[in-house]
């Protein structure tokens, strides 16, 4: 079947609408911008659906993060409210004060804890400004990379509600991302990024997938370690 992005735009675009009408009307969005395709993409959707006044982008560099230009260029784009948090200095005391713990049990910091730890503060960064402006946080994982262990339970594999899931978007197709910005308001370097992004394989940080539930209506979640 023919991939149609603007139909596919137009629908998930509808179905967030219908979404924060039943499940917080008058609400904002609050996404992570990380200057990706995935979190650039669900931007511009809710950008579109709820309008630029209700979608707030957070970003959240652990200490320095030499591309954080691109969230910015993304988010003065959309022309979105934002703020920035940086987690490095709770990243550091917490990964400092459980290697301190763990050297009682003879065991340290396993690499995987390492590599987890970060997303699973931003989504708790995320739900801190989401409560505190009416918000509810929006998931900017894709199908296929869910599907392949690469997310972060209870890290970036969390949200209230998942654009891309819903309706099926990016199934490990990177083409299809390409053609999906091209009919939302988001930058033109983030169809160039994409681009480059299906040809270089990236590493999977997270262990693999244990099962799968659905959460109310709108969120399918793959369960991670």
């Amino acid at each position: 079947m023919e991939f149609n992005a603007k139909q596919v735009k137009d629908q998930v675009v509808q179905w967030i609408r219908d979404w924060f009408e039943v499940n917080g009307k008058g609400c904002n969005a609050v996404i992570g911008i990380s200057g990706g395709k995935d979190s650039s993409v669900v931007a511009g959707l809710c950008a579109e659906a709820l309008g630029v006044d209700r979608v707030i982008g957070v970003t959240m560099p652990n200490g320095v993060q030499p591309d954080i230009d691109d969230s910015m260029k993304l988010i003065k784009h959309l022309g979105i409210r934002h703020c920035c948090v940086n987690i490095g200095d709770t990243y550091n005391t917490l990964i400092a004060a459980v290697k301190e713990q763990l050297g009682t049990l003879d065991a340290d910091v396993s690499r995987q804890t390492t590599i987890n730890l970060p997303p699973r503060l931003r989504m708790s960064t995320l739900y801190a400004v989401s409560q505190s402006m009416n918000g509810r946080v929006a998931n900017t994982c894709n199908l296929s990379e869910d599907w392949v262990g690469y997310s972060t339970r209870y890290g970036d594999a969390a949200g209230d509600l998942s654009s891309w899931w819903r309706r099926h978007l990016l199934m490990a197709l990177p083409t299809r991302v390409t053609r999906t910005t091209s009919v939302l308001p988001t930058p033109c370097w983030t169809t160039t990024s994409v681009q480059a992004s299906a040809t270089t394989p990236r590493p999977r940080h997270s262990s693999t997938t244990s099962t799968s539930l659905t959460s109310s209506n709108c969120s399918r979640f793959r369960i991670l370690r």
